[in-house]
């Protein structure tokens, strides 16, 4: 309420603080630390990864069960595949999975 009725600039430090920002890093590191966390996304399946995508951006404000009501047709296919198996096996022999690049 005070930065809205201030017209105040949210520093860096505060967006962290507010949940608003996920990382801080030193001045001039910012993109090191996106392309690292980029490789670390790219690590996972695919597939997962924009399922994981649409269901956050389509539950997005909506309560528990109703999330899990747009949820549920999302994910269900994903527990048949291929890479669903291959993550499972490659968990379970703590190695990683066929697809990490």
């Amino acid at each position: 309420m005070e930065m809205l009725l201030t017209a105040s600039r949210l520093t860096a430090a505060d967006g962290f603080r507010y949940g608003l920002v996920n990382r801080l890093t030193v001045e001039g590191e910012a993109l090191d630390a996106a392309i690292a966390l980029a490789e670390r996304v790219r690590a996972n399946c695919p597939q997962a990864v924009r399922i994981t995508r649409q269901v956050v951006t389509g539950t997005r404000g909506l309560d528990d069960r109703t999330a899990f009501t747009v949820q549920d047709p999302l994910t269900a296919p994903v527990f048949h595949t291929s890479s669903a198996a291959e993550g499972a096996l490659a968990f379970c022999e703590k190695q990683p999975p066929a697809w990490t690049p």
